[in-house]
This record gives C-alpha cells, sequence and structure tokens, in this order.
C-alpha cells in the first residue's frame, strides 16, 4: 500500500498533484508539520496554498534503522538499498515498487480526485525527482512533472547508490531519453543542489555490507548540457513539447512553481502562509510516523519473501521447455536457455575487436609444471590476464586439454594458481 499525508484545498482544486521530496524527508516535514525544512523547500504545502490537492507518499529512506534481522544480523546498508538487493534476485526494484504507488495515486486521482476537467502534475526533488521524472515518461494522464536535484548526465552511474541501478537503462536511456517520452506533455527541469550523500551509513555494532556510492552535485551546464539534449530530439516536430529550465540554489524555486502551475492552468506562486497546526486526532504530528514508515517497509519485505515463495511454481513452468527424455532432446531444449541466460540475466558481449596480441612472462616454476602471467587483448584500452600453468615436457606444436579454473567472488588468479600462496 501507499501511504502518506493528503492536503485537501478549501474549495474545487485547481489540479491534483503527487508531490514527491526526497527519500530522506518525511511527509510532515515536507508540509512544515515538522520543524527542519526551510519554508522554500516545502514544496507540498505551497502547492496546497495554490489551490492544488496534493498528496505526499512515504518514500524509503537512506538510514539502516531495520536494515536487516536483529535475530541474525543487521547492516547497515540504507532501507533502499536493503530492498533493492531483495528485490533483484526476484526481478523487481525499490524504484518500480515506489513508481506503482505514485501511479496508484494518479489513478485515484483520474478516478475520484475531482473529476474530469481537473489535471494531473507529479512534482519532485532528489530520489523524488527521479520519480517523478519516470513516472511522467510512463503515463500520459500526466499533464506536467517537475524534476528538481535529479537530472543530469548518467554516464556516471556506476559511481552512485547501487538502489539506483537499473539493468540495462544506459544502452537505450539517458535522462534526456527519458525526458523525450514525456513530450510533448509539459516538463519542468531545475537544476538544484542535489542532496549530499556521501555513501552508506558508516559501520557500527557490528553492521557491514552496504555498496559505496554517492551522490553529488553536477555543475549546472552538464545539466544543462543533458537538457539540450533532449530538446534536440524534438527539434522540428509539431507540436514542440512544453519543456523548460531553471537554475535555483534551493530545491524547487518559484520559477519552476510557477511554470509548473501555469502548464496546469492552476494559477501562480502565492506566498507562504502560516505554519500549518495538526489539530484533532492527529495531535502530535510525528505521532506514529516511525510506526508508518515500518509499516511500509515490512510490506515490501514481505512482498519480496511471498514472490520468493511463490518462485517455485514460476521456475516449474519456465523450465517446462527443458525435456529430459534423452540427452539429445535435453541439449535442443536447453538451446533457448542458455540464450536466455546470455541475453537477460548476465548480458552477452561483442566479440573481441582487437588482435589477442598475447604477452606473458614466466612468474614461477615447479617440477612439473611452470606458471606464466599473461594478457589477451579484447578491446581497445579492455584486456584479460591471469595465469597460465604448462607442464614441462610438452613438445613445440603440441596440443592437450586445457582446464579453465576461475577464482572466487573478490579473489585473485594467484588464490588457486600459486603455489606459494597459501589460500583457503
Amino acid at each position: 500500500e501507499g501511504e502518506g499525508l493528503l492536503l485537501e484545498p478549501n474549495g474545487r482544486a485547481a489540479a491534483n498533484v503527487v508531490a514527491l521530496p526526497d527519500c530522506d524527508v518525511a511527509p510532515e516535514r515536507a508540509v512544515g508539520l515538522e520543524a527542519g525544512l526551510p519554508v522554500a523547500g516545502q514544496f507540498p504545502r505551497r502547492l496546497a496554498e495554490a489551490g492544488c490537492r496534493v498528496l505526499v507518499p512515504l518514500l524509503m529512506d537512506r538510514r539502516d534503522t531495520h536494515s536487516g534481522n536483529a535475530s541474525i544480523k543487521m547492516t547497515n546498508q540504507p532501507h533502499r538499498e536493503f530492498l533493492y538487493r531483495a528485490l533483484y534476485e526476484m526481478g523487481r526494484h525499490v524504484i518500480g515498487l515506489e513508481l506503482q504507488k505514485v501511479l496508484a495515486a494518479v489513478d485515484w486521482f483520474a478516478l475520484r480526485g475531482g473529476g474530469e476537467g481537473v489535471p494531473i502534475g507529479v512534482v519532485g526533488y532528489g530520489e523524488g525527482g527521479l520519480l517523478a521524472l519516470y513516472a511522467a515518461a510512463l503515463d500520459q494522464r500526466i499533464a506536467a512533472a517537475v524534476v528538481s536535484g535529479y537530472f543530469g548526465p548518467r554516464e556516471g552511474l556506476w559511481g552512485e547508490p547501487i538502489y539506483r541501478n537499473v539493468w540495462g537503462l544506459l544502452r537505450e536511456f539517458g535522462d534526456a531519453e527519458i525526458a523525450g517520452l514525456v513530450a510533448p506533455r509539459a516538463l519542468v527541469v531545475e537544476a538544484s543542489p542535489q542532496p549530499s550523500v556521501a555513501g552508506p551509513p558508516a559501520p557500527s555494532g557490528g553492521r557491514a555490507g552496504a555498496a559505496p556510492g554517492a551522490i553529488t552535485t553536477p555543475d549546472p551546464s552538464a545539466v544543462e548540457a543533458e537538457w539540450r539534449r533532449a530538446e534536440r530530439q524534438w527539434a522540428g516536430l509539431g507540436p514542440g513539447p512544453a519543456f523548460r529550465f531553471f537554475e535555483s540554489d534551493a530545491a524547487i524555486g518559484d520559477a519552476a512553481l510557477a511554470a509548473f502551475l501555469e502548464q496546469l492552468g492552476a494559477g501562480g506562486v502565492t506566498p507562504a502562509g502560516a505554519v500549518p497546526v495538526a489539530v484533532g486526532a492527529a495531535g502530535d504530528a510525528t505521532a506514529g510516523a516511525e510506526a508508518r514508515f515500518k509499516r511500509q517497509f515490512d510490506q515490501m519485505v514481505g512482498h519480496t519473501q511471498r514472490l520468493m515463495r511463490e518462485g517455485e511454481l514460476r521456475r516449474r513452468e519456465f523450465w517446462a521447455r527443458a525435456k529430459g527424455e534423452d540427452p539429445s532432446a535435453w541439449a535442443e531444449g536447453c538451446r533457448w536457455y542458455r540464450e536466455y541466460f546470455r541475453d537477460e540475466v548476465i548480458g552477452g558481449l561483442v566479440p573481441p575487436s582487437v588482435p589477442a596480441g598475447a604477452q606473458s612472462r614466466r612468474i614461477f616454476q615447479e617440477p612439473k609444471y611452470e606458471g606464466f602471467e599473461y594478457r589477451i587483448g579484447v578491446h581497445a584500452d579492455v584486456f584479460a590476464s591471469g595465469i597460465l600453468l604448462v607442464p614441462r615436457g610438452m613438445s613445440a606444436g603440441e596440443r592437450r586439454p586445457v582446464v579453465v579454473c576461475q577464482h572466487g567472488l573478490e579473489g585473485r588468479p594467484r588464490d588457486c594458481a600459486d603455489p606459494s600462496v597459501d589460500h583457503k
């Protein structure tokens, strides 16, 4: 389920908006019920003050409070990484589940959120900006979107947190290509300071296992260059997309909000009103917030575990074409699985593009064999290397069987090929 806060205007809503703060900002803080966020950054509240109905979903954050099993082992993996690792095994993604929550909100708006004629928009910052961009690309019912503190070149995605890893993404899609999928609807991109993430939570009390990865703010010129690349995709086509680009020193400034509201036909930005106050049964605005977070986290974990339990039935269906009556039928049936494994699981590599140019040097000698360190060309600036063990007494041109031995994860060729290394 999705949970969060709903801000209802007094009167008919000018627009329906899904507002997505960065994942480390709780909905209460984003709307001003909890201290810690400047008024200028409380864009869900400001949209409500402009007459919009605003839904603020809870997102998984970068803490590690619940990452693990207290009876077995806890980790320092951010909640998003902890979920990513389990979901990845089941062909799912924390980004995908949260996108489904956003699109469920769009469903609700379209069916029950004020009737026909009320436009739908999505606004996001940081991790919320990622979701806003993807949601607008996926759902044509979203008339306008704002992406702040996220948009930019993705060639350095390998250095970002692992929970942003999407299988095969950069083969076809940078941010410019995803922005192109929003056209001809409205997209506002704001180059603003991105959430500063130096890495995962520091290991403490036995917690460890998180992947490295940082989030830094690219130069505004790099963000604009990616933006221009998106614009070029639609040059000369009509109607041209309603794309706008801004720079701001804070998350979602007045210019971006004004452009967004203009595209929705929802009037303009108004000065911030009085600080919201929780009333009625809510009492303390933050009461139950952590319980709600844990509930959302447990739902995602439980969903993943259910997929794993049901995996046995899915595997049975998947392997149905492998016939084991005789060796020839088995070999024929397995051909499809080999191709699937290559193309859909590990990814296929193109054939070598440079001559092998094999080089070697002797690194040790034993009574029955010699060891050589070797290097073989694969592509420009890419080579294969390892250790080659050759029996003594081989004559020139003699052919013998070859055994390929692969060292373990994080190991080295010497671990299993050098007799002087005492490795487990």
